[in-house]
């Protein structure tokens, strides 16, 4: 399980953002994770970003008006940034850590099986654009790092977070990849509704906020079976996360129960590690309401219990250079 605290962003008037920590005190609470136990996530360097991004993107995305944009920030919280360049940097050096948690994800996937970063996912950043709090397109970047490192060429990518994800899928098009197939699982009632991107989607599955948990549960299940028959080769899953599919949630709208979401995430594991024999990394993103933390927290001590999954030791922080 990867973690940084640097997850986290709490700059006054701008931003405060606790859920990843809260998912880890969860766990540590449960005795899954200790504090020397998680794997600490690596910061991925600029340079690694511009494997995907192209130089003109990095320089946009380091400055106040595109984080305020991309991150949905007040007039005054831009004025703030303006002032203060090491909160721009503190910023991005957390989604800078996301991304290679991701890829640190792929290392641990392929070397035994399975691993959880307890964040990215960032599904909205494309290799070219931002968008709903997405800086970086990690998914996109952890494809790429499992084919150069691991000579993976097969990736299945299974999203199931309640928005649509286009970003990845825009890079996808744009890079002609037909080597990866997308399963996506998604409200088709809100943002982002990305009618170029679904062109990517091998198998949609639309639901809304009137589909009940055992009704997301199947067309789940039918959305895996559909993927293994027309992608039976798969080497990797790429697993995306997220709880904003509960109950009460007012980004994602719908209607899954606490039970149902862990369910869910039982379900993909179950495909992965027992359907397909294949590993898969898991990237926990979005949740917008109080307590979402601690149901996803749960879901993964589920995942821990019900497929005996072992603890990993600590490993040393590294950047990640250009390969």
């Amino acid at each position: 399980i990867i973690y940084s605290p640097k997850y986290n962003l709490s700059i006054k008037s701008v931003i405060t953002e606790q859920r990843y920590s809260h998912m880890y005190t969860h766990l540590v609470r449960e005795g899954l994770l200790s504090s020397t136990s998680f794997v600490a996530a690596p910061e991925a360097s600029v340079g690694y970003l511009g494997l995907i991004h192209p130089p003109d993107y990095l320089q946009r995305a380091a400055t106040p008006e595109f984080l305020c944009d991309v991150m949905e920030f007040s007039n005054e919280a831009k004025v703030l940034l303006r002032r203060h360049p090491e909160h721009v940097e503190a910023i991005l050096l957390s989604f800078r850590k996301a991304v290679g948690g991701s890829l640190a994800a792929i290392d641990l996937a392929m070397q035994k099986q399975w691993a959880i970063n307890l964040c990215g996912g960032h599904h909205h950043a494309s290799f070219n654009h931002a968008s709903g709090f997405c800086v970086y397109d990690d998914v996109s970047l952890a494809v790429h790092y499992a084919r150069l490192h691991y000579k993976v060429r097969r990736v299945l990518i299974v999203d199931v977070d309640a928005h649509q994800g286009n970003g990845f899928e825009r890079t996808a098009l744009h890079h002609k990849d037909q080597h990866t197939f997308i399963l996506d699982v998604y409200h088709k009632g809100i943002y982002p509704q990305d009618e170029v991107a679904k062109q990517a989607i091998n198998v949609g599955v639309e639901v809304n906020g009137t589909t009940t948990t055992k009704e997301y549960l199947q067309r789940l299940r039918e959305g895996l079976d559909q993927s293994k028959l027309e992608f039976p080769k798969a080497e990797l899953l790429i697993y995306i996360t997220s709880a904003d599919i509960l109950k009460g949630d007012s980004v994602g709208k719908l209607n899954i129960s606490p039970e149902g979401l862990v369910q869910r995430d039982e379900e993909v594991f179950r495909h992965a590690l027992f359907s397909r024999r294949i590993p898969i990394a898991m990237l926990v993103d979005g949740g917008y309401q109080d307590g979402a933390s601690a149901v996803m927290a749960g879901s993964i001590l589920n995942l821990a219990r019900t497929f005996n999954l072992t603890r990993l030791r600590a490993c040393r922080k590294r950047t990640l250079d250009v390969l």
